[in-house]
């Protein structure tokens, strides 16, 4: 276990580093490394000092590279939840769970979902996951997530709501239809002919976000639907299976309480 969790610990290092190096890099610090430790130890063992500083030119070179990774947002959080991912698989969830909230809680803007009587999905399906921007980090979308999407078989529902910052986190009606396209094409596994599934138009609705009818734009293929609409500034998709297309939103005051 002890080695599992340092398994972990350096994978998560690798991956929050902002300078990720090719492969050759650390064979020229092992090949400089084991030069000087065979330089250096050539009247005693040299065989032994050059494998000493082959492992000690690698290992430098591993660490200057970690160290680019010290200014990423949460990576302390991170390492915390690989370590205790090979430990307790369940603490892990539940600490990502918690590091998600607080992150979602820190949103400057007004976040929707389904009301609290929705109740697709249980709460261990259910889940949120922001997105951060910039520097410092600010949350740029929120996503809440009922149910299983990848299951073809039950109902399930995702609510984005999302501001521009920076390279704005909008989504477009080319995109967000592409991506239903792709979801009936793995559902009915036509994937070999990409024109199996004819492109559904986009139309006007109305959408009741906090008990107001908000004007949006619908576009629906089967039991799948997708809808965007704006309140104010921000941008609110819906994406569902097997669900209302007029089910009603409200901000969320309780977040914590109830993806957690």
């Amino acid at each position: 276990m002890p080695l599992r969790v340092v398994r972990s610990v350096v994978r998560t290092v690798e991956a929050n580093r902002r300078v990720q190096p090719v492969p050759w890099v650390y064979l020229a610090a092992a090949l400089v490394g084991g030069m000087a430790g065979g330089a250096l130890g050539r009247s005693a063992r040299p065989v032994s000092a050059a494998a000493a500083g082959a492992v000690g030119g690698a290992l430098a070179c591993w660490t200057g590279f970690a160290c680019t990774a010290r200014g990423t947002a949460e990576l302390s959080d991170d390492l915390i939840v690989a370590a205790l991912q090979e430990v307790s698989p369940q603490l892990a969830e539940g600490r990502r769970r918690a590091h998600r909230a607080a992150v979602a809680q820190t949103a400057t803007f007004p976040v929707y979902g389904p009301r609290e009587s929705y109740k697709t999905g249980d709460r261990e399906t259910r889940s949120l996951h922001p997105a951060t921007e910039g520097r410092p980090a600010a949350v740029t979308s929120v996503l809440l997530v009922h149910g299983d999407p990848g299951d073809v078989a039950s109902p399930w529902l995702m609510v984005t709501s999302s501001v521009p910052h920076g390279r704005a986190a909008q989504h477009d009606e080319e995109t967000v239809a592409e991506n239903l396209r792709q979801r009936l094409l793995e559902v009915e596994d036509t994937t070999a002919d990409q024109t199996a599934v004819a492109p559904a138009r986009w139309l006007n609705a109305k959408l009741v976000i906090d008990g107001q009818v908000t004007a949006s734009r619908l576009l629906r293929q089967g039991l799948y639907w997708s809808v965007i609409a704006w309140v104010d500034d921000v941008q609110v998709l819906v994406e569902a299976h097997d669900v209302p297309p007029g089910l009603p939103l409200e901000r969320m005051t309780s977040i914590i309480g109830r993806y957690t």
